[in-house]
């Protein structure tokens, strides 16, 4: 969820605009997706099943477990 503040600011008869977004970090939410894959995995989710839940190829699917040593690669 992006947050953004705008704020206006008078001086002297000028006006000064600023503002800021905070942005969340998306590597977390990656991680946190990630680990919920190999979670769902290792209990016995189906990689097509996966693939469906969260939104991503099965080739994905595939590449995320190869990368945290549950599946070895062919």
């Amino acid at each position: 969820m992006r947050k953004s503040t705008k704020m206006e600011l008078r001086i002297l008869g000028h006006r000064i605009r600023f503002g800021f977004s905070i942005i969340p970090n998306p590597d977390v939410y990656l991680d946190e997706r990630n680990a919920k894959i190999v979670r769902d995995f290792q209990s016995g989710v189906p990689d097509n099943r996966i693939s469906e839940i969260y939104g991503v190829t099965e080739n994905r699917v595939r590449q995320i477990l190869n990368k945290s040593g549950v599946r070895q690669p062919k």
